[in-house]
């Protein structure tokens, strides 16, 4: 039988939302007429741009820039215009502009809207040519009229989001915060560990969509002809990247997406061989009360990152043809009864940021099993990018770790590498009970409830 080691994880970026703070009069954004002059009020509000996700792809080479944007604005939930970069405005003669975005202040937009609107909020599309909605059009009306890109033309991560309040326009109100979402999902192929043995030369994902929604829909429309698409590949990393439409039922009736990873494989002998290996989307979970899950992975989202990470490959996994991979099942299979992979904690990561930090970690609930030392016992990974660091507040009670706290050991140290963490309760503590961790890196804390198993 063969058998490969695996682990994949599937992470989910969560954005914390920041609340813009209320600007005075001496606020005004320079070259923007002060309210009491005009008919137009300034609004500030915050953009939530989504974290960078590590390396790019060979197309889109920042996936948090903001190449080209255009703010809707809706007032009782109609649309009533669209302002992108250059609109402006006259008073007295001279021209001022109505829209101004300042990266370098945390992501502050500015705006000057008409005080006569009174139940405003706003919609953001960035780094893609959209037309604008009729007068009069409902928010959710002008998001599913937005459309689709082909992923091959992307050179800019397409994204859309709305901001989290209404409000009456008045001079310096709080427009609450707009959250871009990225409209693409990230697969990567991650064979550090595996360095010794393997080397990764190429990366592939069959039966992929080429087409995808600006916005997020209701429901996941698949192409009627799917295709595949190459990744790229970073050897001195050992690291295989790409970005993808969404997809649904990737493990479903119609046909299966998955991974296909070239590479040269060294034996124990020193022999070397080049090999391909299919790798499957699969999911591990834990249910309370139900433990550890293996399942396959409905659909790949926008937004998410879907990490293999390969810890180490068997002589006997892989293929010596392509076309041999591509026919054969899965390197990565699970076989009732039998663990043929062991797969990463970090199948959904529970992530928060205040635009600057990000602290990840396994989920918010899990379960602790009992194990034959006495112990009931549960492994979480944490990530942050954060180089001071994460740290693990006072244990409660019956509770011990096996790494409390960590910090890159030098300042060339990879910050955003995934620590694992066993955490260990005493088994007196009994089934069903809960013991909650706490974890800070900077102003950030992130709660973990464990319940043991039934």
């Amino acid at each position: 039988m063969k058998k490969i080691q695996i682990n994949i994880a599937f992470l989910l970026l969560l954005f914390a939302t920041l609340v813009a703070s209320c600007q005075d009069s001496d606020e005004t954004l320079q070259g923007i007429m002060p309210a009491e002059e005009t008919k137009y009020a300034q609004v500030a509000f915050n953009v939530s741009v989504p974290l960078c996700s590590l390396p790019s792809s060979r197309a889109i080479t920042n996936d948090t820039e903001i190449n080209n944007y255009v703010v809707w604005v809706f007032n009782n939930n109609q649309f009533v215009e669209a302002i992108a970069p250059g609109a402006t405005y006259t008073v007295d003669g001279k021209t001022y502009p109505r829209i101004s975005y300042d990266k370098t202040n945390g992501g502050k937009m500015y705006l000057m809207l008409s005080e006569e609107l009174t139940n405003v909020q706003l919609a953001m599309v960035a780094n893609i040519t959209v037309s604008d909605p009729a007068v009069g059009t409902t928010m959710e009306a002008a998001k599913n009229a937005l459309g689709t890109f082909t992923a091959a033309d992307v050179i800019y991560m397409p994204m859309y989001g709305i901001n989290n309040k209404t409000f009456a326009v008045e001079h310096g109100v709080d427009g609450g915060t707009i959250t871009l979402i990225r409209a693409m999902a990230k697969v990567e192929v991650r064979a550090e560990e595996a360095d010794d043995h393997f080397a990764l030369s190429e990366m592939y994902v069959y039966r992929v969509n080429s087409t995808g929604t600006i916005a997020a829909l209701s429901t996941i429309t698949n192409d009627t002809n799917m295709g595949s698409i190459e990744g790229t590949v970073n050897a001195t990393n050992n690291l295989g990247y790409v970005y993808l439409p969404e997809i649904a039922d990737v493990n479903g009736k119609a046909g299966k997406t998955f991974v296909i990873m070239k590479g040269i494989y060294t034996n124990k002998d020193g022999d070397k061989s080049t090999k391909f290996y299919r790798l499957d989307f699969i999911k591990r979970t834990q249910t309370p009360g139900a433990g550890v899950e293996y399942d396959n992975l409905e659909n790949i989202e926008r937004n998410h990152r879907y990490i293999f990470e390969i810890d180490y490959l068997t002589e006997t996994a892989g293929h010596g043809k392509l076309e041999e991979a591509l026919a054969a099942e899965a390197d990565n299979k699970i076989i009732e009864g039998i663990q043929t992979m062991v797969i990463d904690d970090v199948d959904v990561m529970d992530i928060t940021t205040d635009n600057y930090i990000y602290l990840g970690v396994t989920a918010h609930n899990l379960t602790a099993t009992k194990i034959g030392s006495g112990y009931y016992a549960v492994r979480i990974r944490v990530v942050t990018n954060n180089p001071d660091g994460w740290t693990i507040e006072t244990l409660p009670a019956n509770v011990s770790v096996t790494l409390s706290e960590w910090a890159p050991a030098t300042s060339t140290s990879v910050v955003e590498e995934p620590q694992s963490v066993w955490v260990y309760i005493d088994e007196n503590v009994g089934a069903g009970q809960t013991r909650t961790l706490y974890i800070y890196s900077g102003n950030i804390r992130k709660e973990i409830i464990i319940t043991t198993a039934e």
